[in-house]
């Protein structure tokens, strides 16, 4: 079941989610709220997500009688937000806004919030929080691995066996351990343009893209139909899946790959390349294997140098 409600709230310095808008759309007469139910927060920047200003979007580029029009950033992100819900049933959006000069460590805190204790505004109810959007110049975390500092969405999704913790004393998010394996516990999305908001045009950037995003949840055949596909690896079940032997083996031949293009061949080079389990070595079976490689070599007129 899909609905529209959407909860929006405000991050304030003592951590408290504040209530600071009604319901977006009225329920249908005959809705009942599910007992159970996933969370997506959409942390927004405050200034953009009030500015006053209304932007063409797509406007001028769709036929008549598209239901695309001339409005504001707000606007655009709650009809996202209410796209997002219906096209993950059983999920409620929760806007956010957040200032640009808010501390990541404030932000981290209220998503925590919502993901061990769930919807602050249905007690009674049990919620997850499963997503993350970020939209707009919202302050992003910075963590310290070891001396080195980068960007990092983990403090923002990561709240079991955590990466990264807060030190209040070093104001960092430092390693927490030797976690081999962090994995978030929601999924996440950063919608940015990539120029600065403080530039008229990165607003009409994404004036159109959420214009186009919408489009696409219609099924707009130009927005909704396309012939690109997405590449999507993951690491972290390919890394438990490999095969260490099998990778070791192929990291030799990388660094003998010259030797092999260029024919090279040598005993040395074969041993290194053979890369036998250790207590597995058989000196019979490898100096007939040996033989033969050799035998083959020279019956193919490729030199081999027998040192």
């Amino acid at each position: 079941m899909t609905f529209q409600r959407i909860q929006k709230l405000v991050i304030i310095p003592v951590l408290i989610l504040a209530i600071i808008g009604p319901t977006l759309a009225p329920l249908a007469e005959s809705f009942t709220f599910p007992d159970r139910y996933d969370l997506v927060a959409i942390v927004v920047e405050q200034s953009l997500y009030a500015d006053p200003n209304d932007y063409d979007g797509l406007i001028d580029e769709v036929p008549l009688g598209t239901p695309i029009s001339k409005t504001n950033i707000k606007a655009r992100v709650d009809r996202y937000a209410i796209d997002l819900q219906n096209a993950l049933p059983g999920t409620r959006a929760v806007i956010i806004q957040a200032d640009r000069l808010e501390k990541p460590a404030n932000i981290a805190a209220v998503l925590e919030r919502l993901y061990r204790e769930g919807d602050p505004k249905e007690p009674g109810r049990i919620a997850y929080l499963k997503g993350l959007v970020i939209i707009g110049e919202v302050p992003l975390p910075v963590v310290n691995k070891r001396g080195n500092r980068f960007i990092s969405l983990f403090p923002y999704t990561d709240f079991d066996e955590k990466a990264y913790v807060w030190n209040s004393a070093t104001e960092d998010f430092e390693l927490a351990g030797e976690n081999q394996t962090p994995q978030p516990e929601i999924w996440h999305g950063v919608i940015r343009p990539p120029v600065s908001l403080k530039n008229v045009e990165a607003k009409k950037m994404l004036a159109s893209y959420f214009d186009k995003n919408h489009l696409y949840h219609l099924g707009d055949e130009s927005y909704a139909k396309f012939d690109r596909k997405i590449f999507f690896q993951d690491y972290i079940e390919e890394a438990k899946n490999l095969n260490a032997t099998a990778y070791q083996n192929y990291l030799k031949f990388l660094e003998h790959q010259g030797d092999v293009a260029y024919l090279r061949y040598t005993k040395k080079l074969y041993a290194d390349l053979a890369g036998r389990a250790e207590g597995e070595a058989d000196p019979a079976a490898e100096q007939e294997e040996i033989d033969s490689l050799i035998a083959e070599l020279k019956a193919g007129g490729i030199p081999f140098d027998d040192a």
